[in-house]
């Protein structure tokens, strides 16, 4: 096979124009690798922040949990501890429960709106 046979000259001119297309494909494989890696980093990002939202989701909800059970105790130990009337009873279980829970669960148990709330409780 030599210069002039035709196979040569076909393969000859065929690997000329990939070698002359090269640094377009050059370009286009380095703009596909940035896109690419445009579109993981986002999908990262917002698979990260759709774990923090469902995790103070749980965490707030956790939390509401726990400050109807402390505002619960609390109103029984009261309860408990005195003689109160029923109508007061039913009131301090089904209204101030929820207003103790909320206040529990914004200021927290260190706080002086849950002592106060707690003295307003009290019979």
């Amino acid at each position: 096979m030599g210069v002039d046979d035709p196979l040569y000259r076909r393969i000859e001119e065929t690997v000329h124009r990939v070698l002359d297309g090269l640094p377009t494909i050059s370009r286009s494989s380095t703009t596909c690798a940035r896109g690419s890696a445009r579109f993981l980093a986002d999908e990262e990002a917002a698979a990260e922040a759709n774990i923090r939202s469902t995790a103070d989701e749980i965490q707030e909800s956790d939390l509401l949990q726990s400050a109807v059970f402390v505002a619960k105790a609390e109103i029984e130990r009261r309860i408990a501890g005195s003689p109160v009337p029923h109508f007061l009873a039913d009131f301090l279980r089904q209204q101030w429960r929820g207003a103790l829970a909320r206040i529990y669960a914004q200021d927290g148990e260190e706080s002086a709106a849950w002592s106060d709330g707690l003295a307003r409780s009290r019979t």
